[in-house]
């Protein structure tokens, strides 16, 4: 078997670390051995090199284990740690296992984890460099302030700022900079037919530039990065995704460490989470980890959005359910210091999740109806459309389920058909029928939402949408045509779902399937969400109660003639069942 170049990929040079790390003569031809400068470049004496390896790995394990002490994960942080130090006495990996009480298969699991951040964590940040493209400092201050006004949820004020100042810029780059960010401004304002006029004016003047100089490059990325965004939000994931991992490869392998990248890195892992991929995802959060630590400063609201990503990746993980909450009470916490009402958003939406998994239906109703009042302060129809749909879809889960009935149809309104967002606006819609009985209108509306999942390729959508279609199917009597429909939604489930709705399909497809592993992998659920449900985080929401003490003595603006979004008064009801 031919060995690995250590010096190919990254990925390699860290395995190849971590497989001869008792090994001098063999850690001498990795980059990372030498990166570290503790003499391995030049021939040192072998012992006292290896001595200096192994403290430095020690020392990079310690502190990245601290985040999972930190989110109350102590057991997990020991274990990491524990196998790392077991690799540098050449212990062998059956002896590790076994002293830990792990399988040989989770010992490798956590062992790759472990090792791959510890190597990350060992390359050098490079010193910052130079800007990608020349601009006038007042240009540069203007674009920087619409885009905080863009993160603040000001999207009519930062259209109107860009707007002004693309009337009074001559043809060229700085011009073809603002008309891009304008095109994105425009989608927050959810006017996506301005901002694909602009963005197909934008393209056809990066394309009369050479394409070797910096900012030509700069601009046909960024031109690409707009265009997914634009593609998301016409309904078409499938292309997005696909601009999204080319132009994260390419940019990753120039090993440029730049914000573009690093926004690049973030939104393919984001796409990655919806679309049920978590291990691309978690490749994405590894690399924009890396590009973040390299550079010589990160704004507040790219900070927010790497640390959202490592939440949407610990979704799939029962072992980070800890970091989950402490991820995104880290981002809430950033986001309320640095005034981002997005990042505020986002890290309440991952909270009503956290405390929907955990029982905490109190919690969801006050986080939910926090939400919904800052949305509707915020400008534009995407950021209220997004806020009221994931609303609803943390109410239905909770014994408040009836208080969405305004909202979930109010925010039709906002949602463009064929889109993933009306898909699941669909789903929602029809989950909501059902539970209230109304069976017939409830398959009407599912079976919408999973046409629309089909037409923009989500199969993580797919999978949910078809479990209750083929609940609803029972309810009515097409048993035999429920049953096919639950066996294809467990076979898309385990190929795409997150924990937490993989053990919500194995327990309704118990119910409707005999099949002797259904039936256990169902038990084993009940057990790990009661496991969870029980769950006490070792981090309070401290900065959530601070923020709630400060916007309940503001004054209530009137959200002007946008449809108005409700939720209805708590109702004191029995708690039910999820469906």
């Amino acid at each position: 078997m031919p060995r690995a170049n250590p010096e190919s990929t990254f990925e390699v040079a860290a395995r190849h670390l971590f497989r001869h790390i008792t090994d001098m003569k063999s850690l001498r031809y990795n980059p990372l051995v030498r990166a570290m400068r503790v003499g391995a470049e030049n021939g040192g004496a072998d012992p006292a090199v290896l001595l200096a390896v192994h403290g430095r790995i020690l020392k990079a394990a310690r502190a990245l284990c601290k985040d999972y002490a930190a989110a109350g994960s102590k057991i997990r942080a020991d274990r990491q740690y524990a196998i790392v130090v077991g690799l540098c006495d050449g212990e062998a990996a059956a002896d590790t296992a076994a002293r830990l009480g792990l399988s040989r298969r989770q010992y490798y699991r956590e062992r790759r984890t472990i090792c791959l951040r510890v190597s990350r964590a060992l390359v050098q940040p490079s010193p910052g460099r130079a800007t990608r493209f020349e601009m006038s400092d007042p240009l540069r201050l203007m674009l920087a302030r619409a885009e905080a006004l863009l993160d603040q949820g000001f999207a009519r004020r930062a259209v109107g700022l860009l707007d002004e100042a693309r009337a009074s810029l001559p043809e060229g780059v700085a011009r073809s900079a603002v008309q891009l960010r304008l095109a994105d401004a425009l989608l927050s304002l959810g006017l996506a037919a301005r901002a694909e006029r602009l963005l197909t004016e934008s393209s056809v003047d990066a394309d009369t530039r050479t394409g070797g100089d910096p900012t030509s490059r700069w601009l046909y990325d960024h031109q690409r990065l707009v265009g997914a965004r634009l593609a998301i939000e016409t309904g078409r994931n499938a292309d997005a995704g696909r601009a999204l991992e080319s132009l994260a490869r390419r940019r990753f392998a120039e090993q440029e460490p730049d914000e573009e990248t690093l926004d690049t890195l973030v939104e393919c892992g984001n796409w990655y989470c919806q679309s049920g991929k978590f291990s691309h995802a978690r490749n994405m959060l590894d690399r924009a980890r890396d590009v973040s630590e390299r550079l010589p400063r990160v704004a507040a609201h790219r900070q927010i959005a790497v640390t959202l990503l490592a939440a949407h990746c610990a979704e799939d993980s029962i072992d980070e359910f800890g970091l989950e909450h402490h991820w995104l009470s880290e981002a809430l916490a950033l986001s309320i210091s640095n005034g981002s009402a997005c990042g505020m958003l986002d890290a309440m939406n991952g909270l009503m999740g956290y405390y929907v998994s955990t029982g905490r239906d109190d919690d969801v109703y006050a986080l939910a109806e926090e939400s919904l009042c800052i949305a509707q302060g915020a400008e534009g129809t995407r950021i209220l459309a997004d806020v009221g749909i994931e609303i609803t879809t943390m109410m239905l889960r909770t014994r408040y389920w009836r208080t969405v009935d305004p909202l979930l149809f109010e925010v039709e309104k906002l949602a463009q058909p064929g889109t993933l967002r009306w898909a699941v606006l669909k789903h929602l819609q029809g989950n909501f029928l059902m539970r209230a009985g109304r069976y017939d209108d409830g398959r009407a509306a599912l079976a919408e939402a999973y046409d629309a999942a089909r037409s923009v390729r989500n199969r993580r959508l797919e999978s949910i949408v078809l479990r209750d279609l083929a609940i609803v199917l029972h309810h009515v009597g097409s048993v035999t045509e429920g049953i096919e429909f639950m066996r294809h939604a467990v076979e898309l489930a385990e190929g795409y779902a997150g924990v937490w709705s993989l053990w919500n399909t194995y327990e309704a497809a118990a119910r409707l399937l005999t099949d002797r592993r259904i039936a256990r992998l169902a038990r084993q659920a009940r057990a790990a969400i009661s496991a969870r449900a029980h769950a006490t985080p070792g981090v309070e929401d401290h900065a959530l109660e601070r923020e709630r003490s400060v916007r309940a003595r503001r004054p209530r603006h009137s959200t002007g003639a946008r449809p108005r979004l409700t939720i209805g008064k708590a109702r004191s009801i029995t708690r039910e069942t999820v469906v």
